[in-house]
């Protein structure tokens, strides 16, 4: 027992002597130069050899500024090093106890000096788990103990994506309220914003909550015009998932897009020769992809889509008069914007003409393919 204590006091006189009692100990796999600055064009200032450990003061993606055991700093290429198998194991146990909820446990890493930004494997953290599971004293104790509330994993998650991906509503307001970045995107383009509006993997968003939170997040900046890598806005997903009280609020915050050469001539609403669809609106039908979650849920109706079709027959904008959701109203106007209509006449002249158009979604049974 004796021994056990006095190794632990050795080893934290040692870490507090170069100042790093939150430090990631790296252990060297691979003989190799230590530079003055990461990039292999850098001076060479020393060399390390196999098995010496070096504690890690900052890194880039590529490199790690270290500091050797006497004392010596410099920067290390990533593949010369690896995170002490140790460490790493305890930096794994603490993250598992963040997200067991184990509050006693959490607190006796954080007493022992383990670093609370210590990442685990994927690069998650003890607060991204936190979140991820909703655990809200967890959170608050992470976030008061220094957790970087930002921190990234491997595909750009943070723990307000996390928390917003899974519908963790009491999560979200505690990290919207301590300063989360309301505008990171993961690695597909992805803000918070979107995911509380797909709400796939939510465990609470069909609860009442999900409307204030995305009300929280745009007063807090969060950008309503923000795309994905998909082109996606939160109000398109909001469409596809059929949220109608979130379609709502993004709608009024949506100004509307900038146009350039605005052509200021009216769309008539009546004309002497109505705007017609070529084929006929079964042209308009064979032009529907049924949404899957539609099908899934069993969503059928109309859909009116008010469509503006100019003086050569082309749609140059659509709107939903009225939907049904589910993703059926996004499918009725790409629908209607692929159709080419015979254009409107009034005394014989083609003329612009705003006209409604009802879609129907139907699923036809078995017999009926």
């Amino acid at each position: 027992m004796l021994k056990s204590v006095c190794t632990i006091m050795i080893a934290f006189f040692v870490l507090s002597y170069f100042g790093l009692t939150n430090a990631q100990t790296l252990k060297v796999t691979k003989n190799g130069n230590l530079r003055s600055g990461p990039g292999t064009n850098n001076e060479i200032i020393g060399k390390v050899s196999i098995g010496l450990k070096v504690y890690e003061l900052d890194k880039t993606k590529e490199w790690y500024k270290v500091k050797l055991p006497d004392g010596t700093t410099g920067w290390l290429n990533y593949i010369l090093v690896q995170q002490d198998k140790k460490e790493k194991d305890l930096i794994n146990e603490f993250i598992i106890a963040a997200a067991e909820d184990n509050i006693e446990r959490v607190n006796k890493y954080l007493k022992e000096g383990l670093d609370v930004n210590s990442k685990g494997d994927y690069g998650v953290t003890a607060l991204y788990l936190a979140s991820e599971h909703n655990h809200i004293d967890m959170v608050r104790l992470l976030l008061d103990a220094g957790a970087d509330i930002n921190a990234k994993d491997n595909k750009n998650w943070t723990p307000l994506l996390v928390a917003a991906y899974y519908g963790c509503n009491e999560t979200l307001e505690i990290l919207i309220n301590r300063g989360a970045n309301v505008n990171d995107k993961s690695i597909d383009g992805w803000t918070a914003l979107m995911y509380l509006c797909y709400g796939k993997m939510s465990i609470s968003l069909s609860q009442s909550g999900h409307l204030e939170i995305a009300e929280l997040l745009i007063a807090n900046g969060a950008d309503v015009n923000a795309t994905n890598n998909g082109g996606k806005k939160a109000l398109n997903i909001a469409y596809y998932s059929g949220y109608i009280d979130l379609i709502q609020l993004l709608a009024k915050q949506t100004p509307p897009p900038k146009e350039e050469n605005v052509d200021e001539s009216p769309y008539f609403v009546a004309v002497e020769e109505m705007p017609e669809p070529i084929g006929g609106f079964k042209g308009i039908q064979d032009n529907i992809i049924y949404p899957e979650i539609a099908k899934s849920a069993g969503v059928e109706g109309k859909v009116y889509v008010l469509a503006f079709v100019d003086e050569t027959g082309t749609v140059t904008k659509a709107q939903i008069i009225k939907g049904i959701g589910a993703g059926c109203d996004e499918a009725a106007i790409d629908a209607v914007l692929k159709t080419k209509f015979k254009p409107g006449k009034q005394r014989g002249k083609p003329v612009k003409v705003q006209v409604s158009i009802p879609v129907l979604f139907k699923i036809q049974s078995d017999s009926e393919h």
